[in-house]
């Protein structure tokens, strides 16, 4: 892991969210949806290509009233495709709520890089699928599976390193553009894949309760 130190919260406004964060977070949070699929997958009959599809958030966890210019942004901009309500309500409304996850950032974060990163996440829906994830380990993961990591994490390294040398930003805010990148930069192929297996994690601890 990168020694990079990446603050959650911001000094300036208590409360909110660092923007490097937040873009950081909108990388991990998308790979965890991998692991979501692989659990919905084994554990009933939706197919992959089943549960999840590109489009606006229905759903939104809060909404932010008391910071002035910042917003509750959405960190994965996605639609659970509406046969799993049928399918099995519960998985529904499980993933209805970790689409609803929202960070308070300044509005930057979410209208002009924020936007991007949207397309983004549904541009790469199918190939963070591709993958047979329930056959990967921390230990052996194969070659398609790093190659599938790489260019979700290369990609949004591109997008980020796009903002950096141009879109109307302060300082301070192209400095988080930065911590962002450096930090991505830094994740390496075990750390992008425990992320997908906390997507794993998340759905057995939700299908507990």
């Amino acid at each position: 892991m990168s020694k990079l130190s990446l603050k959650r919260t911001s000094q300036i406004i208590e409360g909110t969210m660092n923007g490097s964060y937040h873009l950081v977070r909108r990388l991990t949070r998308f790979l965890r949806i991998a692991g979501i699929v692989t659990h919905i997958v084994g554990n009933s009959n939706i197919s992959k290509t089943n549960i999840f599809q590109s489009g606006p958030s229905k759903t939104k966890d809060r909404v932010c009233k008391d910071f002035p210019d910042h917003h509750a942004s959405h960190v994965v901009k996605l639609q659970v495709v509406p046969s799993v309500l049928e399918c099995n309500p519960s998985i529904y409304n499980i993933l209805l709520k970790c689409l609803g996850h929202t960070h308070f950032v300044h509005r930057i974060f979410n209208l002009c890089i924020g936007k991007k990163i949207d397309t983004l996440q549904g541009k790469l829906l199918q190939n963070l699928l591709s993958i047979d994830w329930h056959n990967e380990t921390a230990d052996n993961i194969s070659p398609a599976a790093v190659k599938v990591l790489e260019m979700i994490r290369d990609s949004w390294i591109e997008l980020i390193t796009q903002e950096m040398s141009g879109g109307n930003y302060t300082t301070d805010q192209r400095r988080e553009l930065s911590i962002a990148c450096q930090f991505i930069s830094n994740m390496t192929i075990t750390e992008l894949f425990e992320k997908v297996k906390a997507g794993l994690d998340y759905m057995i601890h939700r299908m507990r309760k």
